[in-house]
C-alpha cells in the first residue's frame, strides 16, 4: 500500500527536521524515506521535487519548500495552528530565520565534517542499508561536494558567525520583556521554526534523529555548543525542544 504523505529527507538536515516536527505536531501520518546528502538527489526528483529536501508527498500534490509543508501540516492539526494567515508579522519573522538556517547549517558542516568519526556515527541513521554501507568510501567526495556546494570558507564561515549573533540577539530583544514564545502567548511557527534551524548549534537531545553531544565532538566544538546553549536564545530554544518535541528514543 503506498503511504497517504511519503516525507523525503537527509534525516540530519535541519529544514528536514523543520518538517517532521510540524507533521508530528499536527499529527500527521506520514512515512519518512532518509537518504545521505548527494544520494537524496534521485528520490527527491522521482517524489516531483528539485535537488533539495525535505519533500513531502500528499494526495493534493508535492511539497518542496519545508514552510509550505508547515503550512500543510496546519492544514491537518485540531489543535492550535502554527501559522495564522493573517499575521503578516508571523510570515516575515518565519521567512528571516528560514534564511538564518543557511548559516547554522554551514556553521555546523565546517566545523563538524573533517571529523570523520563523528560523521559517520551520526550522520546515517535511517538510510537505506547500502547508503550505510557505502558512506564511509563515499564521505571524502560528499564533503568536497558539499563544501563547494555551500561556499563554506574562511569568508562565509566568519559570515556564519556574524548572522548566527545577529538572529540571537533579535531573538533576545523579542523575548526581553518575558513573553514565553516570539509571538506573544502561544507557540507558533516562529518558535519551531527558531529552534529545528538552530538545532545544528546546540544539538538537542529530542531532535528528530540522535545528534552528538558536545562530549562526543572535539574539545573546541563543543565548548562553542555549550556556549550558544547558555545564552538565552539557545536556552530558548532547548526548552522548545524539551516542551514541544518528541523524545528521540
Amino acid at each position: 500500500m503506498i503511504p497517504t504523505h511519503r516525507l523525503i529527507t537527509i534525516p540530519i538536515s535541519h529544514y528536514c527536521e523543520k518538517a517532521r516536527w510540524a507533521l508530528d505536531y499536527a499529527g500527521v501520518d506520514y512515512v519518512e524515506e532518509a537518504h545521505l546528502q548527494m544520494f537524496h538527489w534521485v528520490p527527491a526528483r522521482l517524489a516531483g521535487g528539485g535537488r533539495t529536501v525535505p519533500v513531502l508527498t500528499t494526495p493534493k500534490g508535492t511539497l518542496r519548500e519545508s514552510s509550505d509543508i508547515v503550512r500543510y501540516a496546519d492544514t491537518w492539526s485540531r489543535g492550535p495552528k502554527l501559522f495564522d494567515d493573517g499575521d503578516a508579522a508571523l510570515a516575515k519573522l518565519v521567512d528571516r530565520l528560514d534564511r538564518y538556517g543557511v548559516w547554522t547549517r554551514l556553521w555546523v558542516y565546517r566545523e563538524v565534517l573533517p571529523h570523520k568519526d563523528v560523521v559517520l556515527r551520526f550522520g546515517r541513521e535511517g538510510v537505506p542499508r547500502w547508503q550505510h554501507v557505502a558512506m564511509p568510501a563515499a564521505l571524502p567526495v560528499i564533503s568536497r561536494a558539499l563544501t563547494r556546494f555551500l561556499r563554506i570558507d574562511e569568508r562565509t564561515y566568519e559570515k556564519a558567525l556574524k548572522k548566527i549573533d545577529e538572529t540571537f540577539s533579535e531573538v533576545e530583544a523579542l523575548l526581553a520583556d518575558g513573553r514565553p514564545f516570539l509571538m506573544g502567548e502561544r507557540f507558533t511557527a516562529a518558535d519551531l521554526t527558531f529552534a529545528a534551524l538552530t538545532a545544528p548549534l546546540i544539538m538537542p537531545p529530542q531532535y528528530g534523529v540522535k545528534l552528538p553531544q558536545p562530549d562526543d565532538l572535539p574539545e573546541v566544538v563543543g565548548a562553542k555548543i555549550a556556549a550558544w546553549r547558555v545564552r538565552p536564545a539557545g536556552g530558548f530554544a532547548m526548552r522548545l525542544f524539551r516542551d514541544h518535541r518528541r523524545a528521540v528514543a
